[in-house]
């Protein structure tokens, strides 16, 4: 997170942020090795929304609509099971996961954990690389 001369807090991508916080407190990244603490900071829809409408140059009615289809659009694709790929960024799928005999952890019983379905992201390799370096 960077911190602009406009003294706006802005995120990786330049786009708007605002801090975590936890019980009123400011969260920060562990301290890394020879390395300055950070805040974290981060997006939510409306967040998103208010800044594809500074970056896009379109009124936020245009935004909300643009975000809303978008994220129709995928959460329909995943429920159908196909996978999304956003090349650079990522891509979307279903992972299936049989069912197994698990434990409960108070008491040590053994069940049987039905079989199920969940979202999964992988990360992009540019990402990945612009995050890492």
């Amino acid at each position: 997170m960077f911190l602009y001369g406009s003294g706006v807090a802005r995120g990786p991508a330049g786009f708007p942020g605002r801090p975590k916080e936890t019980r009123g407190r400011l969260l920060e990244e562990r301290e890394l090795v020879g390395e300055p603490r950070q805040e974290t900071f981060e997006m939510n829809k409306s967040d998103l929304i208010k800044a594809l409408s500074d970056r896009g140059d379109m009124p936020l009615k245009e935004a909300r609509a643009a975000v809303e289809a978008f994220f129709t659009a995928m959460e329909e694709a995943i429920l159908r099971e196909d996978r999304i790929e956003i090349r650079g960024f990522g891509s979307f799928c279903v992972k299936k996961y049989g069912a197994y005999v698990g434990r409960n952890p108070k008491t040590g019983e053994r069940i049987q954990v039905p079989p199920k379905r969940l979202p999964y992201f992988k990360v992009g390799k540019e990402l990945k690389e612009r995050i890492d370096s």
